[in-house]
């Protein structure tokens, strides 16, 4: 997985989801980021249960691809990944650096 860590936060993962409920129509498009109440998420948990899942995969494509939230967040073991990106930015225990990342088309193919 690549990307800029602090989009792999919490609160990147609710906005993604709170855009893909809106792109399938769970959500209306005029609700913000705030907090809602929990007869409009079991609302929208059932809404997004109905949809067909290429629907849903779709919709979350599209969130994917363009914007900079991300669906999914880090598995905070304590050890090995402490807390989250941006609690450690916050309490500046991690800090930028410049970092080359890239693909091949040749990974694992034999050399002749």
């Amino acid at each position: 997985m690549s990307g800029p860590i602090p989009n792999l936060a919490k609160k990147a993962n609710f906005k993604a989801t709170t855009e893909v409920a809106k792109r399938l129509g769970c959500l209306p498009s005029a609700v913000g980021f705030e907090l809602l109440s929990l007869r409009t998420i079991e609302t929208i948990y059932a809404c997004l249960r109905a949809v067909p899942a290429q629907d849903l995969l779709d919709a979350q494509l599209y969130i994917l691809q363009n914007t900079t939230y991300f669906l999914g967040a880090p598995y905070v073991d304590g050890e090995f990944i402490i807390d989250y990106p941006d609690k450690l930015f916050e309490q500046k225990l991690i800090y930028p650096i410049n970092t080359m990342l890239g693909t091949t088309s040749a990974e694992l193919r034999e050399s002749k």
